[in-house]
């Protein structure tokens, strides 16, 4: 006979194990340096935008700006990767799947702004909420893997 399954047998292995619980945490601390790499990325761009430069140039400086910090807190504090074993080989994935995220932000900001007609202030929020969680999904994934 068998024997009747316990709320902890009908949980998915992830939640049991509690790497669940830690995937949300990292998300949140992702989020919360996401929040402040928005808040640079978003002042950079907008001044930039306002003194004239072009809007795909900003992108490029603002994006860059907001990606320097994202690597350093990300690394030290959402995904706690510790000393520097390791760190050439994250910044390098750092620095390539941050240019592979640009360049889809390039892409969809021009395709908003003047494919759609919006203003480009407002195409950058709809894009940074893109670009956001293709970046958690990459970095989590790739950049800062467990083990690398």
């Amino acid at each position: 006979m068998e024997k009747p399954k316990t709320a902890e047998d009908k949980l998915p292995d992830a939640v049991a194990a509690g790497s669940l619980s830690r995937d949300w945490v990292q998300f949140i601390k992702f989020g919360l340096v996401g929040v402040l790499n928005t808040a640079v990325d978003f002042a950079v761009y907008t001044l930039l935008f306002w003194v004239g430069v072009p809007y795909l140039l900003a992108q490029c400086v603002s994006f860059a700006a907001g990606t320097a910090n994202s690597y350093v807190l990300n690394r030290a504090w959402t995904f706690q990767a510790k000393g520097p074993q390791g760190a050439s080989g994250q910044l390098a994935r750092h620095v390539t799947w941050n240019v592979i995220v640009l360049l889809l932000s390039l892409g969809l900001l021009y395709l908003f702004s003047d494919g759609l007609g919006l203003h480009p202030l407002v195409a950058k929020v709809a894009v940074t909420v893109v670009s956001t969680i293709v970046n958690f999904v990459g970095s989590k994934l790739w950049v800062f893997r467990e083990g690398s």
